[in-house]
């Protein structure tokens, strides 16, 4: 019977030390994954800043860009209306330059080369007159194309400035979301 006792002993101590093996083995593996995992969370922490700060980084190039642009198209815009007003000015002019030429053909109808050259400046002058006309409604187009562009840019500041405060919070966000990694 002893004999049996001593037998079972041995093979109640070679279950306990398979047991321990493979609780160790089980152990040892757990940790490796744990390590890996936490490799693998700090890269992926890393990446997320790093693209993080790169969008922010484009989104405020976008912002200056888009802030220099509005700048330059006030002073376009400026330009633009005093070329108008130029222009204008160029109308009332020619229709005064008209009112004159008209007024010496009639005292100059008794000369009839100097009236077919009175003639000839009348139709330049009207031509002239009708194409600072067509010049000063495409002024105008222009000038009502330049607002509206204008107030386009200023809707895609507020916009990519709204943009920049999301990133802003993603980034605390992703911050608050890594800090307990932080302590591995």
């Amino acid at each position: 019977m002893s004999a049996i006792k001593t037998e079972a002993a041995l093979l109640q101590l070679s279950k306990d030390e398979l047991i321990k093996e493979i609780n160790e083995k089980y152990r040892e593996a757990m940790a490796s994954r744990f390590s890996i995992n936490m490799r693998v969370a700090k890269r992926m922490t890393l990446v997320t800043r790093a693209l993080v700060t790169v969008f922010a980084v484009l989104l405020l190039s976008f912002f200056l860009l888009i802030k220099l642009l509005t700048q330059h198209t006030n002073e376009i815009n400026d330009t633009i209306n005093t070329i108008n007003f130029h222009f204008t000015s160029m109308t009332k002019d020619m229709h005064e330059m008209r009112l004159n030429v008209a007024d010496m053909k009639k005292s100059m109808d008794v000369m009839p080369v100097i009236m077919g050259e009175v003639n000839d400046i009348t139709s330049n002058v009207n031509h002239m007159s009708h194409h600072i006309k067509s010049l000063t409604s495409n002024m105008s187009a222009i000038n009502q194309h330049m607002s509206s562009m204008d107030k386009d840019i200023i809707t895609m500041s507020n916009t990519l400035s709204q943009l920049d405060n999301t990133v802003h919070r993603i980034d605390i966000d992703v911050n608050n979301l890594s800090r307990p990694m932080k302590s591995y």
